[in-house]
């Protein structure tokens, strides 16, 4: 059981980074005046919650 919770938290987190890459990447390639300043922290928080998760993965493996 540990093993599916652990694969399905790197899932998740492969997810979360690629969703923060595509964030990321609009922003970049379609990003103007109207775009919000916090932008950034919402990208940032997104890595981090996906570092998080990728961690919890590993450690959940690990048991």
């Amino acid at each position: 059981m540990n093993i599916l919770i652990g694969i399905l938290f790197f899932v998740i987190a492969g997810w979360q980074f690629f969703a923060a890459y595509r964030a990321f990447h609009q922003v970049r390639t379609e990003g103007n005046a109207s775009t919000s300043p916090f932008i950034g922290w919402g990208l940032w928080s997104g890595l981090i919650f996906g570092i998080i998760l990728l961690g919890a993965g590993i450690r959940i493996l690990m048991m």
